[in-house]
């Protein structure tokens, strides 16, 4: 994988403030219950959108959709960035959107 995706460097205050996050319990049990939230609103716009979900993790969605190539492309336009796989052409892999909201964050 390292071959693949190259050195993560993380610095030194990045590092300080996901040190200080996980250590506030108050934090990471909003966190867990937005992501919960945000991945259950995803999974339904998805669905609604003529997607399968194959799975996924608290941070993205791996989805199904006939026509996932073609989306790429009308997604991108959107502003919205998704994964797609050369070996799978009906797979795409969606992050949630970031909101006004999160952004100030």
């Amino acid at each position: 994988m390292r071959d693949e995706l190259g050195p993560w460097a993380v610095s030194g205050p990045a590092s300080e403030i996901g040190r200080i996050a996980l250590d506030d319990e108050a934090w990471l049990q909003a966190a867990a219950e937005r992501l919960a939230a945000d991945g259950a609103t995803l999974d339904a716009l998805l669905v609604a959108a003529g997607f399968t979900i194959l799975g996924g993790t608290t941070l993205f969605r791996l989805g199904e959709h006939p026509q996932a190539a073609r989306l790429v492309d009308v997604l991108g336009q959107q502003g919205i960035h998704v994964r797609a796989f050369a070996d799978r052409p009906t797979w795409l892999r969606l992050d949630y959107p970031q909101t006004k909201k999160d952004s100030a964050a």
